[in-house]
């Protein structure tokens, strides 16, 4: 727009600049004729010139067809072995021999009528049974006799216990040689294999 007033304006000018020194009408309009080709060939040479699209590059507008991709070729798996294996045999469980052990303590009077845990004041002789088991000669049976919280006497000799039985000691008092009675009150009696406690019991002698 711009170039276009420009070459009016110039081709304007330089008709009034020969008119002002003279020339004649026919070099007027030459001159004229040669100043506007001059500035349509200027023009020409300015204008840029489209670039030929190469004919192997691809249409921006076309969008490319995705090709297919080739599925993958399945393979075989090996199929897995299968090995028999023996079952574990029984592993045979340990025996552990039986422990020696002493049974609960019962208390008869004299007569070994009934056992009873309480005994009336004048009794002279009170005696203590349990069973045994596992028991061997060597193991050492040994007891001890609390009258009121206090030591009353000890038991022992008990060396030739086998297997499997039941046995009984007598609990009394001599003085001089002569079985005394025993006084009333409570009494325990614990019992030992070697040094570990294998059974206890209680009675008491009341007074009526």
């Amino acid at each position: 727009m711009f170039k276009k007033n420009t070459t009016i304006l110039l081709t304007i000018s330089v008709f009034f600049l020969l008119a002002a020194c003279g020339p004649s009408q026919a070099d007027l309009d030459a001159t004229a004729t040669k100043v506007m080709a001059d500035e349509f060939a200027r023009q020409t040479a300015e204008a840029p010139t489209a670039t030929p699209l190469p004919t192997d590059a691809p249409n921006p507008t076309d969008t490319p067809v995705p090709t297919d991709t080739p599925e993958p070729t399945p393979t075989e798996s090996p199929m897995p072995t299968i090995t028999n294996t023996p079952p574990p045999t029984d592993t045979p469980e340990a025996t552990t021999p039986p422990e020696p052990s002493l049974g609960e303590m019962v208390f008869f009077d004299e007569d070994f009528v009934d056992p009873t845990v309480e005994f009336k004041l004048g009794v002279t002789v009170v005696n203590a049974c349990f069973e045994y088991w596992n028991m061997t000669p060597d193991l050492r049976v040994s007891g001890y006799v609390y009258h009121n919280g206090s030591e009353f006497g000890n038991i022992s000799g008990f060396y030739d216990l086998d297997g499997n039985d039941n046995v009984c000691f007598s609990i009394s008092s001599t003085k001089g040689g002569a079985v005394q009675k025993l006084d009333a009150g409570q009494y325990k009696v614990k019992m030992y294999i070697e040094n570990g406690l294998a059974t206890e019991g209680e009675f008491k002698i009341i007074r009526l």
